[in-house]
Formats: structure tokens, sequence, C-alpha cells
């Protein structure tokens, strides 16, 4: 056989995560519904805002409310403005630096972690596999900075900043503890002429968080616009501007403000009305998981380590279990689907996140010194042997029914690969699947029918390059 397949108790939720999301995405029903939207005018200034009560799901009655909205004007009901305050991020714990450097490098998060211990490595940074968010009252954050101060000019400048705003330096924390290691902080070691530029990269982000943990909270000015029209239809619109940057401008460009700016109305005042727009539009999807909130997800559910889920993760991508699209994120294979569809009719604690719960709790406790180690591995070991005869009587019963995937390229010498091209065009059941060679290691298109019904289907492509599948049919 020559395709590894595995499953285990943080695998198996994990690749059920995924594919029950993919299920929920395939099986949505789009259901119209409808916005409106007005455009006010105040001199020179327009003012957009929307129906205050939101989506209207009746097309008869979002109709009606623009037709009696058309060339009325509207009046001023409220203007409230309001200070928010925003407190800086707390220091990077390992999967809070997982999940940054994806929304802002893109790194995978096993990526990220291999960068973090190469610069924990070279002792340019704390440990990086840990899951809280305090940093140590042991260390001497001043020289910390100082050292920071030297090793390049944007540094020294915001560490400036901060001595002349910040005399006294208390850090933003957060919640997560964790016995063994505090949060991840830059050592103010000079870096090595090694490093490369994505290990640049995620130094520079943890450095600036740091730093801007010390930082003063952000101001920012909000306000919000209630606009009547016929005494019936409320409308509404909001704007927010910066008053004072804070820990921003410590965390920049990682954190960047966006101000949305509105003209000044009084109470009372009447606004000429530009138009009235009736948008329809059709409910989505569920966002399919990228790596990152998959790995947000894992925490959420408290299955699998700090230093574990992102390997998990990698693990399902390896087994050719999922796929990751930029554009369309984390998408389950054929093969994966299978995998689930096989541990729930025969193994269902497998991918129950309850049991990985229960053992990750017994993990934390033998950590903590709170459980005998000893009956927590007999304990996962007789529910091991358990799922496993459940599974081995299932497979002497219904050995036809437990298939995983094409069976029949891999016991004839084939190599998987589980990108679908489309419908055979031959034999109009198979599918057009790219498979690898494992004697001439050349890749081909074939179709999965290739030894059940027959079909000779085949089609060379490019050996080198990756191949990507379009929505489009080739015309001939």
């Amino acid at each position: 056989i020559y395709s590894k397949i595995s499953i285990g108790r943080v695998q198996g939720p994990t690749l059920a995560f995924v594919t029950d999301r993919e299920t929920q995405v395939r099986t949505h029903l789009p259901v119209p519904y409808w916005t409106i939207s007005a455009r006010f005018g105040k001199g020179e200034h327009i003012i957009k805002a929307a129906l205050e009560k939101g989506n209207v799901d009746n097309f008869q009655e979002a109709s009606k409310i623009v037709n009696s909205c058309l060339g009325r004007t509207g009046r001023v009901i409220d203007v409230i403005s309001k200070n928010v305050e925003h407190h800086p991020h707390p220091p990077f714990n390992l999967g809070d630096l997982q999940k940054e450097a994806h929304t802002i490098f893109r790194f995978q998060p096993a990526y990220t972690l291999s960068l973090a211990e190469q610069l924990y490595l070279h002792a340019i940074i704390s440990y990086p596999r840990t899951s809280s968010q305090k940093l140590p009252k042991s260390i001497d954050f001043k020289i910390i900075l100082e050292r920071l101060s030297t090793i390049k000019q944007e540094y020294r400048d915001l560490v400036n900043m901060l001595f002349s705003h910040r005399p006294n330096l208390n850090p933003t924390e957060g919640q997560a503890t964790d016995p063994a290691h505090p949060a991840i902080y830059p050592t103010g070691n000079k870096l090595g002429k090694k490093h490369n530029r994505n290990e640049l990269k995620l130094f520079d982000l943890i450095v600036k968080r740091f730093i801007s943990c010390f930082a003063d909270v952000a101001l920012t000015l909000m306000k919000i616009i209630r606009i009547s029209v016929c005494n019936e239809y409320i409308f509404k619109t909001h704007g927010k501007s910066l008053l004072e940057a804070g820990w921003y401008a410590f965390y920049h460009p990682y954190y960047q403000f966006k101000e949305s700016l509105i003209p000044e109305v009084i109470e009372g005042e009447v606004l000429k009305n530009q138009d009235i727009v009736l948008h329809e539009n059709l409910t989505l999807p569920p966002y399919r998981y990228n790596q990152a909130t998959l790995l947000e997800r894992m925490e959420r559910e408290q299955i699998g380590t700090k230093g574990t889920r992102a390997e998990i993760i990698k693990t399902l991508s390896k087994r050719s279990y999922v796929e990751y699209e930029t554009m369309h994120g984390l998408k389950p294979t054929e093969l994966g689907f299978r995998v689930i569809e096989s541990m729930r009719n025969y193994v269902p604690d497998i991918i129950s996140v309850d049991l990985t719960k229960r053992i990750e709790a017994s993990l934390r406790k033998i950590e903590n010194g709170q459980m005998d180690s000893r009956l927590v591995i007999q304990s996962a070991s007789n529910i091991l042997k358990r799922n496993l005869s459940l599974f081995k009587d299932e497979l002497k019963d219904k050995r036809n029914d437990i298939h995983i995937g094409k069976v029949s390229y891999v016991n004839q010498g084939f190599r998987i690969n589980p990108k679908i091209i489309g419908c055979c065009p031959v034999c109009q059941t198979g599918n057009l699947m790219i498979v690898r060679s494992i004697k001439s290691k050349k890749r081909f298109v074939g179709c999965s029918s290739y030894y059940e019904e027959n079909c000779r289907a085949l089609s060379p492509i490019p050996q080198k390059g990756i191949v990507r599948t379009t929505k489009k049919n080739c015309v001939v």
C-alpha cells in the first residue's frame, strides 16, 4: 500500500471540523434578502446611511419602504458621540503568534513555529512553546528595551517615544497562563548574520508587539447619527476618528486604524434626500476554515497542545485529507470525507471532541502534579483497546463496507493525488485525477475507473510545476 492513512484523537476531531464545515458550505441554500441604503446631502458633503432595522426578508415590504422614502427629506433625530478606549494587545503566546503571522504574512502555523524555534535557538526570543499571555516579573523590562534600541534606528525611536510617555513600565497582559513558560518576548540580544528574511519578519512582529504592550491605550471618537424619513423609517450611519494613537503607533504597520469621517450635524437638522437604493442579496454559506481559524477552533475546543496543533493541521495535508487554497481555505478531499465517514460509522470515539478534552484535561493535571500519570496511561490504553477491538469486529463482519478511497489505483502501483480534474468524458462515470506511477515517477491524468470499469482514458501533463484546476471546461 503506497498511501499512508492515519487517524487519532486530535487528528480525528480536527478533520471532522473541516468536513462538517464543507458539508455546510455544499448544502447551503441561498435565501434572498434585501437591504436599503440612502444618501443624504449636507451642503457639499454626502452622508451614506443604511436602514436601521437591517435586512428585509420580503421584497414587497422592501419596495414599500423605498417608494415611501423616495424624494422625502430626512431629519436628524439623534447624534451620539462617545470616546472609546482600545487597550493594547497582550504579549504573544504561541497560538496568538501563529494566528497573527498567518493573518499578516500568510505563514502556515507549523512554519511560524519553526521560525520561532530558530530565533529561540539563537537566544533572540524566549521559549515559544507557551500558552501564557503574561510576562515574567523577574526580568528587567527597561534593560531589554534599551538593548532593542541598539538593534536598529526604528526600535530606538519607538523605545525613546515609549520612555517619554511611560516612565513606569507596566505591561498589558492577558488572562492565559502557563505554569512552565511565560509569554514570548525578545531577549534584547542582537541578530546574527544568518537569519533569513522570514525570521526577521517574525522577529519584528514579536518586538513591536512586546513594545506596544507597554504603551498607552488608544482613544477614538465614535459618532452615530440616526435620520428619520417620513417619521417612520430610520436610517443610521456611524463614523470614527482617532484622538490619541497610543499603542497603535508602536504596532505599526501590523495594526492600522482606518478613519471614517462624517459631516457635523445637529439634532433636528433637515437633510436633503439624494437617493434611496434597494439592494438584492443572497445569504452566503459559512466561511471555510483557513489554517489560523482552524487553529483557533482547536484552541477553543481544547484539543491538542500549544506545540502540536500546527503539526496536526500539517499532517492532515500530508495525508491528503485536506487541500489548502489561498482564496477558498481548507477543503477536505474525497479521502478525508471517507475517513471521517468510516470513523463515524465504526469508531465514533476517535473523532469525538469529548474524548480528546478528557485526555487533554488529564494531561494538564499530570503537568500540575494533580494526577498520577500511570492512571491516565492505563485509562487511555483501555479506551484504545476497546475501540480497536470494535473496529476489528466491524472489519470482519463488514469488510466490503469499510473502504477508503480508490484502492484499485493504490494496489496497481499508482500513487493518488487527490486533485480531481473533472468528470471523465469517455466512460461518464469516473473522475479524471492526477496520478503518479510508482515505477516511472511520472504524473499523468487518468480515469478513476481505470481498473473498475476498464476505462483507458489517459492524458499526459507537464512533469514540472504546479497543476491547478479551473472552473472552465475544455472546448474542442
